[in-house]
């Protein structure tokens, strides 16, 4: 995986992926059904409620793509221009055929973020067979960034979450709630009612980045 994670892209090319698909998918958008007699709140599933998630109060979604062919959004921590934003991405794809974790993750990075860019990769840890957590760093618009992303596979479908924490916002008490946001948002992330994430990422990351840029 720490070869393929040198093609990166910024936000701005997922971003333009998602437009895309919302456009192309508009007519077909819908809420997702309960499932099994369970309530399902709005927008807080994809696959017809076969992946699901909370997310943390405040945080918005700003687009949302539900079908059974796949299923994206776009999420922001805040309207309020005067504080600082930043964006989480959830992608959901069905699988036509049996595939790994491993092989999602290459296969997502190949097509989602083929652009050339210097990335470090800090951390890589499993959670079981079925999903995967890495950390990594990588300048977005000439500005550092800490990326934490989830992977999982479970029954031949496919999640892809991963949040940008820009590092030069100044708000170390910020930075460091981002990163529990995400802790928390991978603890509720299920595929099929399934999900396991023991390795939740620390807080400290963010002192440790830092000074790592300050001796730059």
């Amino acid at each position: 995986m720490r070869r393929v994670l040198t093609k990166m892209e910024s936000p701005v090319k997922a971003r333009l992926l998602l437009l895309a698909a919302l456009l192309s998918a508009v007519c077909a958008l819908a809420l997702a059904p309960a499932r099994a007699g369970q309530r399902v709140p709005p927008y807080s599933s994809m696959l017809d409620g076969a992946v699901t998630y909370t997310l943390p109060a405040g945080w918005r979604i700003i687009m949302y793509i539900n079908t059974s062919r796949g299923g994206g959004a776009e999420i922001i921590n805040t309207k309020e221009l005067a504080r600082p934003q930043t964006r989480l991405f959830l992608s959901a794809d069905p699988l036509r055929e049996e595939k790994t974790v491993e092989d999602m993750i290459h296969k997502a990075f190949e097509n989602k973020y083929r652009r050339d860019g210097k990335v470090v990769v800090l951390s890589e840890k499993s959670d079981g067979a079925n999903w995967r957590t890495a950390v990594w760093t990588k300048d977005i618009n000439g500005q550092p960034n800490l990326v934490l992303g989830r992977f999982g596979v479970v029954n031949r479908k496919f999640v892809d979450l991963s949040l940008h924490v820009p590092l030069g916002s100044g708000d170390v008490k910020w930075m460091k709630q981002m990163v529990e946001d995400f802790n928390a948002v991978c603890e509720s992330l299920k595929i099929d009612g399934q999900g396991s994430f023991e390795s939740k990422v620390s807080t400290d990351i963010i002192t440790e980045q830092l000074k790592v840029n300050a001796k730059k």
